[in-house]
């Protein structure tokens, strides 16, 4: 009895100190450079411009050029080169508002992008541990505007810090900082503008861990931030109205004049040929929007998407097999070894 005891304790104890390792294989420790540069607005109140460290309010006139500063610190110990870029606010994957994406296309009902506004370096160099206030100058549009614009500075450098494992990977980490900026007309010709949608065309794309899903762009077409807003949509077969799923939008906040690439996962791994129905519904407060959309999914999409699905099902499913195979001999190797070693300890008690 004692012995049957001391083997399961033995073998217990292997698998767990296996799994460990297992889960060690994927576990580093990183340690990242400290950055090479620090950004922050200088403070300024007055009737034009509400400034603080890390951002800019600004309420100009039409055609107005309104000065605004910062304060740019070199962190190294070396000559540091620090890009400045000015940027548009758009509406991010994770539904935010973020000033810090570069190179994506802008929406068309945008007229008054912050990077026409900006006036101001491009690239300053500073000296070692140099600390130095940059002035720039933000135009407003020489005709009035309603709404607001939104923008922003965004920051790096060509001194990218390293990055360590506690393997023997090192890579670098390139580190941005932005400072956003809202511009809104003193006189606006419209005072109240409030957000509006509209939703492009659905398609079928493949989705996140390749989970086929409806792909639709929604747009915010006003020069209005929208905050808070959820979304439900319901997606049903014309011709078998079962085969149908709801998907909930958690709540998302807009940039003025930006749109939201929204996935919509489908309500099963497969997709079945068929003329479906998208029905939208959003809501901000009192506000609601309704949209009706028709998915047409043919015999040849829908074959070539479930292969495309498949695969990576089929990959993860070979790979639980091939992990319980092993441990299942992991076991039978051990539960053997303990089982050998104790009745060779028995015998040599025995004689």
């Amino acid at each position: 009895m004692i012995a049957k005891r001391k083997m399961f304790s033995v073998a217990l104890m292997s698998i767990l100190f296996f799994l460990l390792f297992v889960a060690g294989m994927n576990c580093r420790r990183v340690r990242a450079d400290a950055p090479s540069f620090y950004v922050s607005g200088i403070s300024k109140q007055s009737q034009t411009v509400q400034a603080t460290a890390n951002s800019f309010d600004v309420l100009a006139k039409p055609g107005q050029n309104i000065s605004l500063s910062f304060r740019l610190t070199n962190a190294t110990d070396r000559a540091n080169e620090i890009r400045i870029r000015p940027t548009v606010a758009q509406t991010n994957a994770s539904g935010g508002i973020d000033v810090s994406i570069v190179g994506r296309t802008l929406d068309s009902s945008l007229t008054h992008p912050f990077t026409k506004m900006y006036q101001g370096p491009r690239v300053i160099t500073l000296a070692a541990n140099e600390a130095r206030t940059v002035v720039f100058y933000v135009q407003a549009p020489k005709q009035s505007f309603s709404g607001t614009v939104i923008g922003g500075l965004l920051f790096s450098s060509n001194d990218i810090p390293s990055v360590k494992t506690s393997g023997s990977k090192t890579f670098k980490n390139q580190i941005n900082s932005a400072l956003p900026i809202r511009v809104r007309s003193a006189s606006p010709p419209n005072p109240t503008i409030a957000p509006n949608l509209d939703l492009g065309e659905p398609k079928i794309i493949v989705g996140t861990l390749n989970h086929p899903t409806v792909g639709i762009r929604l747009r915010n077409i006003e020069p209005a931030v929208l905050r808070q807003l959820k979304g439900v949509v319901d997606i049903y077969d014309k011709s078998s109205p079962t085969n149908s799923f709801r998907f909930e939008q958690a709540p998302i906040d807009m940039a003025p004049n930006s749109y939201f690439n929204m996935q919509v996962p489908w309500g099963t791994t497969s997709i079945a040929p068929g003329n479906y129905v998208a029905t939208f519904r959003f809501q901000n407060g009192e506000r609601t929007w309704k949209f009706s959309r028709t998915l047409i999914v043919s015999p040849h999409r829908a074959a070539e998407l479930n292969q495309i699905t498949a695969a990576p099902r089929q990959s993860r499913l070979l790979w639980w097999v091939f992990g319980a195979v092993l441990f299942l001999a992991l076991s039978i190797a051990i539960t053997v070894f303990v089982w050998h070693r104790g009745k060779h300890v028995g015998m040599k008690r025995h004689f």
